[in-house]
């Protein structure tokens, strides 16, 4: 297909060169006219063409209108990724149809539609399917997560952007975003709400439940991984999928449960599900809670009152090999889902269903409660000294306010695993409290000094982002000592950390996220030491300018981001960087030479050169043969690519 395209885009070169040249003919005709007689109007000098030129002209003009048609639907095509959807849709297009149609693309006023229904309805799938279907036709895109971050991104840019806002709950967080007038011609914002009314004076639409048809489906493809029931299962199907009441995300994690169960197990399902009140969703998903063993339990409980938004890959660290498995059982009983950049998520009824179950183990004494997700009965546990053994995660929150905490606060909870500290301050020595501490997460960290202070020996993870630690090569030395056990460190956004960071001795560390500290010049060749490291994370560390020589001893290394640094050259020792699958190097606007060693990175899956500078690529890059994915977006002084690109047997976008 390939070579095919290669050779008709070289033909029609040549034609379009010869057709440049006879326009420059013309050209320069008109402007020994102009010398000649500078009176002559436009008009005059048109009329006093010969034939053939005006063809020429006019030949060249529609070949430059169709090249920009093309590179303006290329970039379309390439430009945007699609949200994640589930794999077993039914009865979604013909939603999908009369939303794109209100929405009217071709429009140049800016439109906001409000998608409203019950909970687990599937609001946000057939949001997500219209996004998907209209994402290529807009200059920008934001699925919205955080609200205030994303206005940050968009907001402003007078472009024409397709922004999804899931789960609004309040008319006020519309205002991040600024007024529509802001926002480029053929702006579109969907909403997804369960309040019909929270906005007024804009396009609703409400999203029913399915008929008995579709439903029976939908419960057919996650209890047979089929459309249609067994034989010996048909009245069964229908009496449990009327017993749900046609709900999607009821239909999805029943069905689940039941796959590959037998009859009696069906029929005591069913039987349970007759006695649960008809608004009662809760009650029917605590059906497939209570089919999970212990460890699946524990697991969805972590992930309810913690975890939703978290990189799966790194919240497994906080659990065992054995508990990380339950992951997958959550995932196939639709319990839990992996989203968007491999962040675990979970619908908001599971996510209730989670943290009610978590109350009630001690509704009047928080204290007594496996795990504290509510910030007012974490600071009420704390202060009144109310903890117990029983806690195995608290988690703060604090809005501007901030609290200092001593270590009899502390005491009480011997087997705390998860510590979310958000803004608090400590005072005292925490050395003899927290014995059983794998994930810290504090952003209120001030100064690495005061982590010395605090039990690090069996931490796995320690989120210091967004803190105002700076660098303090003592401290730094004395806790990288202690944490031994560290897989993960994350330092995103810690603005005052400047210098070059230095790893004095050797490291299990897994994952390294140094994005966003932007006065960090380096790391220091003492990186070497991190052998197992698999992920490290520059992204906009803008003075970081080059690749030390020392990565390429990290052999485990498999993603490397280094977008938005000042990296002017991309160059891989030999044999380096072998288990490498992800290189971004998107929006390196000083990166101008990428040399053949590039070839070497025979793992390499996604490569990402977005805005770099590079005028062409290395032939080898021809020689990465599990290349899935090349991203070379607004590459403006990239004219051609090597013909070795051909030989990759994988799609480019």
């Amino acid at each position: 297909m390939y070579k095919e395209l290669r050779e008709r885009v070289r033909k029609e070169k040549k034609a379009f060169k010869w057709q440049v040249r006879k326009q420059q003919k013309c050209i320069n005709l008109s402007i020994r006219e102009d010398q000649c007689d500078s009176s002559d109007d436009d008009n005059s000098r048109a009329n006093s063409r010969h034939p053939w030129e005006n063809d020429a002209v006019e030949e060249v003009a529609n070949r430059c209108k169709a090249i920009q048609c093309i590179i303006s639907a290329v970039r379309g095509i390439l430009k945007k990724a699609e949200l994640r959807l589930p794999e077993n849709l039914v009865g979604l297009d013909h939603h999908v149809e009369e939303i794109v149609r209100r929405l009217d693309v071709a429009s140049n006023d800016v439109r906001i539609i409000v998608i409203h229904g019950i909970g687990g309805v599937g609001k946000t799938t057939l949001a997500k399917a219209v996004h998907n279907q209209l994402c290529h036709q807009f200059d920008a895109c934001s699925h919205v997560d955080n609200i205030q971050e994303a206005s940050k991104e968009i907001s402003g840019l007078r472009k024409k952007v397709l922004i999804l806002l899931d789960d609004l709950d309040d008319c006020k967080q519309l205002e991040f975003l600024g007024e529509p007038n802001q926002y480029g011609p053929g702006s579109r914002i969907i909403v997804t709400t369960r309040k019909s009314d929270i906005l007024k004076a804009v396009e609703n639409y409400e999203v029913e439940c399915m008929n008995c048809d579709q439903a029976l489906q939908l419960f057919c493809k996650h209890a047979f991984h089929m459309d249609t029931p067994q034989v010996g299962y048909y009245h069964l199907s229908r009496e449990i999928v009327s017993a749900v009441k046609a709900l999607p995300l009821a239909l999805e994690v029943i069905g689940c449960c039941l796959f590959t169960e037998a009859m009696d197990i069906w029929e005591g399902t069913l039987e349970k599900l007759k006695q649960i009140p008809d608004a009662e969703v809760k009650e029917t998903l605590m059906i497939s809670y209570e089919s999970l063993d212990e460890s699946e339990k524990e697991i969805f409980l972590e992930i309810a009152c913690f975890f939703i938004g978290k990189d799966q890959r790194i919240a497994h660290y906080m659990w065992e090999n054995h508990k990380f498995i339950a992951i997958k059982t959550l995932i196939s009983q639709s319990l839990a889902k992996i989203g968007d950049n491999s962040v675990l998520w979970m619908h908001d009824f599971l996510r209730y269903l989670g943290r009610e179950i978590v109350r009630n183990e001690s509704p009047d004494e928080p204290g007594k409660c496996s795990r504290l997700w509510n910030h007012e009965d974490a600071i009420s546990t704390l202060q009144n000294r109310k903890g117990t053994r029983k806690v195995f995660g608290l988690g703060l929150a604090f809005n501007d306010e901030s609290k200092s905490f001593s270590p009899g606060d502390f005491n009480p909870l011997s087997n705390l695993r998860f510590l979310k500290l958000d803004q608090a301050n400590i005072q005292g020595d925490f050395r003899n409290c927290l014995p059983t501490l794998r994930s810290l997460d504090w952003a209120g960290c001030s100064k690495m000094a005061d982590l010395l202070n605090l039990h690090l020996d069996d931490v796995v993870i320690l989120d210091l982002s967004y803190s105002q630690i700076t660098r303090d090569t003592y401290s730094w030395t004395e806790i990288m000592k202690s944490t031994r056990k560290l897989k993960v460190l994350d330092l995103k956004a810690c603005v005052n950390l400047s210098g070059c960071l230095e790893f004095p001795a050797p490291m299990t560390l897994k994952v390294l996220t140094l994005e966003d500290c932007r006065r960090l010049r380096q790391i220091d060749q003492s990186i070497r030491y991190l052998k197992e490291l698999e992920s490290l994370n520059l992204k906009m560390c803008c003075e970081v300018a080059y690749l030390l020589s020392e990565l390429s001893f990290m052999t485990c290394l498999k993603e490397l981001l280094i977008d938005g640094t000042s990296v002017s050259k991309l160059h891989f020792p030999k044999g380096s960087m072998k288990q490498l699958e992800t290189l971004s190097v998107h929006g390196c606007k000083q990166l101008g030479e990428i040399t053949d060693s590039i070839g070497g990175l025979q793992s390499l899956l996604h490569l990402a050169l977005d805005d770099a500078i590079i005028e062409k690529l290395p032939r080898s890059i021809g020689e990465l043969a599990k290349l899935e994915s090349l991203s070379l977006r607004n590459c403006q002084n990239l004219l051609e690519l090597p013909d070795s690109v051909g030989g990759l047997d994988r799609y480019l976008i």
